[in-house]
């Protein structure tokens, strides 16, 4: 559907373009500061990979679709360094966590879904040779920094102490398990109340 989606846009006359955000402003804040009815409000430094190069870019609304980096990309825009309006930034930060690949021949069958528990931990089958990934979305009850080795992967001893356990106690099936493997993942984490933004800033 995404592609789908982009194709019809890039029909109508959308232009993408891929690049790293480096500056960004907005030249005024309300009617006041623009007499003169400037729609184009906002400017943004685009820098292309490909060109090496840095262009400026106005715009007039702006959406912040970033995931976990959305907090720092509000912080280049104005948000959490003004007053007013701006004196709050968007509270979402990128919270490191890991998924584990685990094998269990006592586990659930085909017709598992993908099951997540108030203490964050979730569950989801992979395929047919009794295979799922397990892990803890991030909460106000998990706070303590995951213990990882001199390479950046997790410590072994963190999914037998903190996350085995739960698995046992949510689905008793889980008792007997090998681990296959974990790879590490930055949440969208939202510190305040741990729910989605989604909307118009105050002062649009």
């Amino acid at each position: 559907f995404l592609q789908s989606l982009i194709l019809r846009n890039k029909y109508l006359g959308v232009d993408y373009i891929h690049g790293e955000a480096m500056f960004m402003k907005k030249h005024c804040f309300d009617r006041l500061d623009n007499p003169e009815g400037i729609h184009r409000l906002y400017e943004v430094h685009m820098f292309m990979n490909d060109t090496k190069q840095v262009y400026p870019i106005e715009f007039c609304w702006g959406v912040i679709a970033c995931g976990a980096q959305a907090g720092n990309v509000g912080r280049m825009a104005g948000f959490g360094t003004g007053r007013g309006p701006m004196y709050m930034d968007i509270p979402v930060e990128p919270k490191r966590g890991y998924i584990f690949e685990v094998e269990c021949r006592q586990g659930p069958g085909l017709n598992f879904p993908l099951v997540t528990d108030p203490s964050g931990l979730f569950v989801q089958r992979q395929g047919y040779a009794n295979q799922y990934l397990v892990g803890i979305l991030p909460s106000p009850l998990h706070q303590e920094e995951i213990p990882t080795n001199m390479f950046g992967d997790v410590d072994p001893s963190y999914f037998d102490e903190v996350v085995h356990p739960l698995l046992k106690y949510r689905i008793p099936g889980f008792e007997d398990l090998t681990v296959l493997g974990s790879r590490p993942v930055d949440y969208d984490y939202n510190y305040i109340d741990q729910q989605p933004i989604i909307g118009n800033h105050p002062i649009q």
